[in-house]
């Protein structure tokens, strides 16, 4: 093998390497990347629900929700949660997080239902996307998650 050889293997490597982790956070940009194991990040722009009231309102009323927008709501400690979706007109996933870990995964909730939606565990924060987009993307409890969010907002990670 060749130095030249060589020198071209390793030039090849590096954009891979490169993709392989996820980019820091951009400046100014509020979202949450997913990131499964192999690595893929599957980026959504988010709405902050941190305080009683936003969490208790969420995505109600909402007509439409962007295939790469959500709404995570974040709490300062971690609890079994439950949702419902009283007065949400879409259908929606939820994603149950602790930490920086995917903790479970509930699917196309029903619009304008009051049936409890929850995963086993306690979770401190919750990100609710579009429905279908936990299936489409296979998002699962092998998942984690990365915060890009403004610097007042403290979710816990681990």
């Amino acid at each position: 093998m060749t130095i030249r050889t060589v020198l071209s293997a390793a030039l090849l490597l590096v954009p891979l390497t490169a993709c392989a982790r996820p980019a820091p956070c951009e400046a100014g940009k509020t979202y949450i990347n997913l990131v499964a194991p192999n690595d893929a990040t599957i980026r959504t722009y988010v709405e902050i629900a941190a305080t009683p009231d936003e969490r208790e309102k969420g995505l109600m009323f909402r007509k439409n929700l962007a295939a790469d927008a959500g709404m995570i709501f974040i709490w300062p400690d971690a609890a079994p949660r439950a949702f419902w979706m009283k007065n949400t007109l879409i259908p929606l996933d939820m994603v149950f997080i602790h930490g920086n870990n995917v903790l479970g995964v509930v699917e196309n909730a029903a619009p304008m239902t009051e049936t409890p939606r929850m995963v086993p565990g306690a979770a401190d924060a919750v990100l609710e996307v579009p429905a279908g987009t936990a299936a489409r993307y296979g998002i699962n409890t092998d998942w984690v998650v990365m915060y890009c969010l403004p610097a007042d907002i403290k979710p816990q990670v681990d």
